[in-house]
C-alpha cells in the first residue's frame, strides 16, 4: 500500500490519475481512458483515429472492399492539420474563397484517415469514454478515493479506451451502408440506445466495486479491492463481443436495406445487448 499523498496514509492511492495518462508511439502500450485525440496522428496511441485505420486496412479490410480516396473542402488550418498528420494523398490546392466568403482548399484524403475519405464516416469507439466515465461514477458513488482508484488500476495495467480493438469504422451514409452491408453511425454522435446497452455491459464489468465502495461505507479499515487487471480484462472483451456483435448485424442490415428500413447502429440496440448478455 503506498502511503501519504493527497489521500491520506490509510488510503492505497494518492496520485493523481491525470498523471497515469500515456501517449505512446505504437499500438500497444497506452494508458488513456479518453477519446480526446480525434485526428488521424501517427505513432499516437490516444489518436483513435489512427488506431481504427489500423483495424479498417488490416483485420476488418475484407469488410470495405477497394476503398478510393475521397475530396474534401477544409479550412486551410485544417488542410494543414491533415497534411501534418499524413492523411492526403498529395498536396491541398491553392487556398480559394467561397461565395460566403470562407477560405477553403480541396483535399484528396487517404481513405479512412479522414471523416470524409473514402466516404463519410465514423471512427466509431465501440464502448465509449462516456459509457466508461458514467459505469465508474456510478459504481464509485460518489467516493472519490474509490473513482481514482479504479481509474489508475486501468492506467497502471495500460487499459486504452482507443485501441484499436475498441474501434470500428462505419459509413454515416445510408446508400454506403447497405453497400457494404454494415450499420451506419448517426451524424453528430447520438446513439443513445445503443450507448444505454453498452453502458449496461461496462456497469457490469465495474460491478466489483459495489462490494469496496459498501466497506468504504461502513468505515472499515481493511479493504477487498478489486484485481484492476480483471476489470481491464472485463472491459476489452466487452470491446470483442460489441466488435463481432456489429460484424453479425451484416445479415440484418442486408434484409432491412431491401426493405427499405432502418439501419442505424442505434436501431440494433436489441441485437448488440443479445451480442453481449444484457
Amino acid at each position: 500500500m503506498a502511503s501519504g499523498g493527497r489521500f491520506g496514509k490509510d488510503h492505497e492511492v494518492y496520485e493523481p490519475y491525470e498523471d497515469l495518462h500515456v501517449s505512446v508511439g505504437s499500438f500497444d502500450g497506452g494508458q488513456c481512458v479518453g477519446s480526446h485525440e480525434y485526428y488521424y496522428k501517427q505513432r499516437d496511441s490516444c489518436s483513435y483515429r489512427w488506431q481504427a485505420v489500423h483495424r479498417a486496412t488490416g483485420s476488418d479490410k475484407a469488410l470495405y472492399g477497394n476503398p478510393t480516396p475521397g475530396i474534401s473542402s477544409p479550412a486551410p488550418a485544417t488542410a494543414a492539420n491533415y497534411l501534418r498528420n499524413r492523411a492526403l494523398v498529395g498536396l491541398p490546392g491553392p487556398v480559394q474563397t467561397s461565395a460566403a466568403g470562407r477560405a477553403y482548399q480541396l483535399v484528396t484524403g487517404v481513405p479512412f484517415r479522414t471523416a470524409f475519405s473514402p466516404w463519410a464516416n465514423n471512427a466509431h469507439h465501440l464502448l465509449a469514454d462516456a459509457e466508461l466515465k458514467n459505469a465508474i461514477v456510478e459504481v464509485t458513488g460518489g467516493y472519490i478515493v474509490v473513482q481514482e482508484l479504479l481509474v489508475q488500476g486501468l492506467l497502471r495495467n495500460k487499459y486504452n479506451i482507443n485501441h484499436w480493438k475498441n474501434t470500428i469504422i462505419l459509413p454515416l451514409e445510408d446508400k454506403i451502408g447497405c453497400q457494404l452491408n454494415l450499420p451506419t453511425h448517426p451524424a453528430g454522435d447520438s446513439h443513445p440506445t445503443y450507448s444505454a446497452t453498452v453502458k449496461a455491459g461496462v456497469d457490469a464489468a465495474v460491478s466489483p466495486y459495489k462490494a469496496l465502495v459498501e466497506q468504504v461505507k461502513a468505515g472499515e479499515k481493511d479493504h477487498t479491492v478489486p484485481d484492476p487487471v480483471d476489470i481491464k480484462a472485463a472491459l476489452e472483451a466487452l470491446s470483442d463481443s460489441l466488435h463481432a456483435g456489429v460484424l453479425a448485424l451484416r445479415p440484418l442490415v442486408q434484409a432491412r436495406c431491401a426493405a427499405n428500413g432502418q439501419i442505424s447502429i442505434n436501431s440494433f440496440a436489441s441485437n448488440i445487448g443479445t451480442s453481449i448478455g444484457v
